[in-house]
């Protein structure tokens, strides 16, 4: 296997468990959420054919990021002026390694304080419920705005390696332009059913 193979695509699957990045909460669960736009008939139908009823626009929030005029334009911004929340208890999701490091790259990018706790997934757990039982090392990131403040894994806070997923560098560059992974919402009483997203 090239290296380049296993920088672009390693790293498995992560736990986002909490953030304050107020751009991984804009990308995330509740910055793309617009359930509360769906005709009540809409979220009906949802719920009827064994999906959770939630609804979720992360191909928008991705793709129109820092571009809000436009992103208002989509169909749910523009028939209701309210864009989705961005709380910092948003609830935990999973993505791919290669976009948290994305993610990262972009809330670097604004300079803004921030901090982040995540849990790598075992490569054996391939569904919501197993990703949200996981007990596994969460790492904690705590950045200034002008770069790393602390990076520590699990109950016994060791410093992290020069590898861990947090202090790579980000994606290649074509990668993140032909590659849009949709975070996986791991919301509570949904077990593993599907959430609608766009």
């Amino acid at each position: 296997e090239p290296a380049w193979l296993s920088d672009a695509f390693g790293g498995g699957l992560v736990r986002i468990d909490a953030t304050n990045s107020s751009v991984l909460l804009s990308l995330a669960v509740g910055g793309a959420e617009m359930t509360d736009k769906l005709p009540l008939r809409a979220r009906e139908l949802l719920s009827s054919a064994n999906a959770s009823g939630r609804y979720f626009e992360f191909y928008a929030a991705r793709n129109y990021y820092e571009r809000s005029y436009d992103h208002d334009k989509t169909a749910l911004h523009a028939a209701a002026a309210a864009a989705g929340a961005t709380d910092s208890s948003d609830p935990a999701y999973v993505v791919p390694a290669y976009e948290l490091r994305r993610s990262l790259a972009l809330a670097r990018r604004r300079g803004e304080p921030f901090s982040l706790e995540y849990t790598p997934l075992p490569p054996g757990l391939g569904t919501p419920t197993q990703w949200r039982a996981h007990a596994g090392e969460k790492v904690s990131l705590d950045e200034a705005a002008d770069g790393l403040v602390s990076c520590v894994v699990g109950r016994a806070r060791e410093a992290c390696g020069a590898a861990e997923l947090a202090l790579l560098p980000p994606p290649p560059w074509l990668l993140t332009r032909v590659l849009l992974p949709y975070p996986i919402p791991l919301l509570d009483g949904a077990g593993d059913g599907i959430h609608c997203t766009t």
